[in-house]
Formats: structure tokens, C-alpha cells, sequence
């Protein structure tokens, strides 16, 4: 399996990229979900997982603040999950997180997500907050990247 960053990109080769896979994954999400979240963002990161030329995963982020990283979206194709290929992602992303200078990592999930929402305490990640939506309750996580 093949691992590439794909950083400063642009919004729309970020939506290019990970949409079908998304789409697999996340059956609700909306067709242009990808490219109108990302507009505007700016250290927009895709760390993609290959095998041969098959995409098997993603994790997608962008900028909050200069200290502060936000984790997206991100997953792996139901027949390779499993193999600790999410948690690789995850290290990847925080890794050039902080070695482009940001103090924290955030992100956000439900309770539907449970495997990711596990994956994210293992992780070091400290639920911080709670919100609700019209899907129901987010939980929001950070991690400190010292």
C-alpha cells in the first residue's frame, strides 16, 4: 500500500480525488458536500491510501486557526477495513500537523461512528465538547500535538 500527502491543494482536486470513496462510505453525504465545505479553507492536507491504483482510504483536513488543525473527513473502503489503515492515516495527518507548526488537532464525530470515535480516545484525542445538528448529537475532540 502506497500512503501520499497531497497538501496546499487545491478544493477542487481535494473533491476529485476522495469523492467516490466518500460517497461509498458516507451514503448521506450530499453530492457537492466535499467542494463547498473546503471553500474558503486555506492548509487544505489529503493523505490517501493506494493500493495499486485503487484508492482505499483517505483523511482530509484544513486550517482553523494558525495553531489549531481541523481533521475532516476521512475513511477507508469497507473491504480493507480492519488493518489499522485509519490509524495510519491519523498518524500521518498529525504528524504533518505538527511539523507545520500547529498546536492541536480537532475534530468531530457521532455516536453512528463508533469505530472512529474509539480510534480518536485510543489516539490521545480528549472529548471537549458536545453540539447538536439535524443528524443529532456531535462530539467534539481535540489533541494536543507537543
Amino acid at each position: 500500500m502506497q500512503l501520499q500527502l497531497l497538501d496546499d491543494i487545491s478544493v477542487q482536486q481535494a473533491a476529485k480525488v476522495c469523492q467516490e470513496l466518500a460517497h461509498q462510505i458516507f451514503d448521506s453525504l450530499e453530492p457537492n458536500k466535499i467542494q463547498s465545505r473546503l471553500e474558503g479553507k486555506s492548509a487544505i492536507s489529503l493523505f490517501t491510501l493506494h493500493e495499486n491504483d485503487l484508492l482505499i482510504g483517505f483523511k482530509l483536513g484544513y486550517e482553523l486557526t494558525p495553531e489549531l488543525y481541523y481533521s475532516w473527513l476521512g475513511g477507508v473502503r469497507p473491504t480493507h477495513r480492519g488493518q489499522g489503515l485509519a490509524g495510519q492515516l491519523m498518524q500521518a495527518q498529525h504528524d504533518w500537523a505538527k511539523n507545520r507548526g500547529y498546536q492541536a488537532i480537532e475534530t468531530r464525530t457521532s455516536n453512528m461512528w463508533k469505530p472512529m470515535l474509539i480510534l480518536n480516545l485510543k489516539s490521545g484525542f480528549d472529548i471537549v465538547d458536545f453540539s447538536t445538528n439535524e443528524r443529532g448529537l456531535k462530539i467534539h475532540l481535540q489533541k494536543k500535538l507537543s
